[in-house]
Formats: C-alpha cells, structure tokens, sequence
C-alpha cells in the first residue's frame, strides 16, 4: 500500500495565523532577559520586517534600548526555536502522511532548514517574503508561479509501483 502524497506549506502566514507562535517565541526571548510579556493584542501591530525588527519592537514597547551585539544575540535566539523538525513531523502526522511521500514548500530560510532537518525535500517559491533569495539557499527545486508546483512535486516524489 502506498501512502497518500502529502505537501505543506509555510508561506508567512499567508494560509494560517502565525502570529500567536511568533508572539510566544519574542516573549520567550524577553523572558530570557528579564523583561515581561507581550500581550498578544499588543504584538499583531509589531508583526512584519523580520525577527530583528519584532525585537527590537517588542524590547522598544519595555522601553528598553540595547546595542547592536544584543540585539544580534537575541536574534539568533529567536530564530534558533523556529527551524525545529518537530513541527513538522507532527503536521504530517496529523495530516495522516508520512516522511517519505512528503515534500515541503516554503519561500524563506527557515522554511528550507525545518525541511532539511527533518530529512524532506523542499521546493522554493521565488515570490515569497525573504531577505536572502530563495534560489542561494538551494532547495531541492524552485518554482516561480504556483501552476509550476505539481510538476515540481511529482518530479521529487518518489516512483510509485504498480502493485
């Protein structure tokens, strides 16, 4: 029996609301330095620009300045939580899939290392929102409209035999 192809994606949020998870993920690096909570409400406005800008934002709201070093030490921290395979492997298991006949889109580097790590090939969107082009961070293939995803997955899936 084979199992069912299963393709998710991780588009900025464009298909789900992500804002709670990036909100847990600044509040846990203000934690780290001592600072309270970000209330969700307060957060959605601070959403956009990249995880620099949401610190600096969510440590701006504290009134709290900090130099250059650490605004970089904090963002390593913040980015470092998000590629976990983890995430992942649960949506696949919950979307009843399994590893082997899944494939990853995404349009942004973390999108490429989550699918990296959990050992998924990945296809990269050339209109999505990153700071890096997506084509310098090598996924397994790149598309630039969405008509080119289906032949871009079927050629990375693997031969399905005939029983």
């Amino acid at each position: 029996m084979i199992s069912p192809r299963t393709v998710v994606f991780d588009l900025d949020g464009t298909l789900v609301d992500t804002a709670p998870d990036l909100i847990n993920a600044l509040n846990y690096v203000l934690d780290r330095e001592g600072l309270p909570p970000v209330p969700l409400h307060s957060a959605r406005n601070m959403i956009g620009a990249g995880a620099r800008r949401l610190i600096e934002r969510g440590l701006e709201l504290e009134g709290r300045a900090v130099g250059l070093e650490d605004i970089n030490r904090l963002t390593s921290d913040f980015i470092e939580s998000k590629p976990d395979p983890a995430i992942l492997q649960q949506t696949i298991a919950r979307a009843g899939g399994q590893l082997s006949s899944t494939i990853m889109v995404g349009d942004a580097g973390p999108d490429i290392g989550v699918a990296r790590r959990a050992g998924v090939p990945v296809i990269g969107v050339e209109f999505g929102y990153t700071d890096v082009p997506i084509a310098d961070l090598k996924p397994d293939r790149l598309i630039g409209h969405m008509r080119d995803l289906p032949a871009a997955v079927e050629s990375l899936m693997p031969t399905r035999s005939s029983a």
